[in-house]
């Protein structure tokens, strides 16, 4: 040990008093971080042995204490592993409990290999959620003959549910406990509840795994979303975030064709199969690869009345709102889509189950350009306006496609093409208004970011529901379900610009 050497980066606010310690490790020499101010030092362990017992203890524990900035490779490019490694070596060597607690809580990030860039990750494991809608839209006429017509509108309604509800519980718990336990928690739920729900016999047990599943899943939209906002803020946020869906977008592709390719070769229960596998998968990415982004002195007490209180005054904050309503309503949009899809291209247009996934793979392949050409116009022309264009072509599309379900084409394509153009101008909407949304909520962005998830996937369960109840066979109920959302969006995107302005 004494020939150890350990690298500590801290920050230059240090305490009043100084110790023995503290003078050595301010000798000259130190070099300073050029971005941050702060000096680099390197602590001989045989210089610690030299001072005296009681210098040995506090200027240990001073220099635990310190306020220890580390920053992952995943993150920014600097490598973890110093501080970590100095605080056990000392703990070991002097028997401090602050050390070892501040070692052990850095060490297991020590496991954290340096990844390329951490919306691949991020974007990975938020994908559980269209992997668990899209790749099963192809089954739900098997789902039907078994269970009932009603079924597949029933199960997605509870998971919306599921959904709206995890959104609230897993964004306190992750602002409490850190991002990554919370996380793993959830997916842990979700593998659970997806085997459960392939081996389901009735319809209530089917719904109720389907919200169960759901409100594990929560985790991965909440916690990855937040985790954005731990690191990055303003254009990079949005930059980042948008990355982070252009990754995501690739699921809507993949998950109906295989769902579809599942059916071939297997009932509709090995889809579930299939959807708790690559919740392991996305367990296993968490524990070896993604970081922790919220500090021990950066989190939050559960407190329900002050959660009521905290999620009252993020409500009450007027940009807040503006932006969580085009959200909510771009949701309701998309889950509309999702709601009435099959029936028109099943139903009144013929396609197989097959066919049905891979048109639902071709509009999720533009999504990822679409995604991608929002994060080259966003750092052009800033969120706000990318925001209302969006809402001006997605209200556009939403037109032209109830006009197809009042005077129904002979053939599929003019709804295939007002479905890709919607897509483009719901593309422009949930990464800038997540980031415009959160911007004022950084000491408790995942509680923000829960309350605003609630109230898209609410607003889902309700279009959802509402698509199912007035389904005739035709393209009108969805259109129509989508035309009003994009009117009402419309609405709050224009009122977003002046309530940013008015005073909170």
């Amino acid at each position: 040990m004494r020939n150890g050497i350990a690298s500590v980066r801290f920050l230059a606010d240090m305490r009043p008093h100084e110790t023995s310690l503290d003078k050595r490790l301010k000798r000259p020499g130190s070099r300073l971080d050029s971005e941050r101010g702060a000096p680099v030092v390197a602590a001989n362990h045989e210089q610690i042995d030299d001072l005296s017992g009681r210098d040995q203890r506090t200027g240990v524990e001073h220099l635990i204490n310190l306020t220890v900035e580390i920053r992952l490779r995943g993150l920014d490019g600097v490598a973890l592993g110093g501080g970590a490694i100095s605080a056990l070596l000392c703990a070991l060597q002097f028997g401090l409990s602050g050390p070892l607690e501040f070692a052990m809580d850095n060490l297991q990030n020590l496991r954290v290999k340096p990844t390329p860039d951490l919306k691949y990750l991020l974007g990975f494991i938020i994908a559980i959620g269209p992997v668990s809608v899209d790749m099963y839209l192809p089954a739900a006429s098997a789902i039907a003959q078994e269970f009932g017509r009603s079924t597949p509108q029933l199960t997605l309604a509870a998971y919306f549910a599921g959904f709206a509800v995890g959104q609230l519980t897993q964004g306190l718990i992750s602002d409490r406990f850190g991002r990554r336990m919370p996380l793993a928690a959830g997916l842990t739920i979700y593998i659970l509840a997806s085997i459960c729900c392939a081996l389901a016999q009735g319809t209530a047990s089917f719904c109720a795994f389907r919200a169960l599943a759901a409100f594990g899943a929560a985790a991965s939209i909440v916690v990855p979303r937040a985790m954005v906002r731990d690191v990055a803020d303003g254009a990079k946020a949005a930059a980042l975030m948008s990355g982070v869906m252009q990754v995501m977008s690739v699921a809507p592709v993949i998950a109906p064709v295989l769902g579809s390719l599942v059916l071939e070769v297997a009932s509709w229960r090995m889809i579930f199969v299939v959807a708790a596998l690559y919740g392991v998968v996305s367990l296993a990415l968490l524990f070896y690869f993604l970081p922790e982004t919220l500090p021990r002195e950066r989190r939050l007490s559960i407190d329900v009345v002050a959660s009521l209180r905290l999620f009252c005054g993020v409500l009450r904050e007027r940009q807040f709102l503006s932006n969580a309503l085009v959200g909510t309503f771009g949701m309701g949009a998309l889950f509309a889509f999702l709601a009435g899809s099959p029936t028109v291209f099943m139903t009144q247009y013929g396609y197989t189950p097959t066919a049905y996934g891979l048109t639902l793979a071709l509009i999720g392949a533009a999504t990822v350009g679409f995604f991608r050409f929002n994060t080259w116009l966003v750092q052009r022309r800033g969120a706000p306006r990318v925001i209302s264009f969006g809402v001006v072509v997605w209200l556009v599309a939403s037109g032209v496609l109830l006009a197809c379900g009042v005077r129904p084409p002979p053939h599929s394509w003019p709804v295939f093409i007002a479905l890709l153009v919607f897509t483009l101008g719901y593309c422009f909407i949930p990464s800038n208004t997540q980031v415009g949304a959160l911007s004022r909520h950084a000491s408790h962005a995942a509680s923000a970011t829960a309350l605003m998830s609630t109230m898209q996937y609410s607003g889902g369960a309700v279009t959802g529901a509402l698509v199912g109840k007035l389904a005739d066979g035709t393209a009108r109920p969805m259109a129509a379900v989508m035309l009003g959302c994009a009117i009402a969006a419309a609405i709050a995107a224009s009122l977003r610009p002046r309530i940013a302005q008015q005073p909170v």
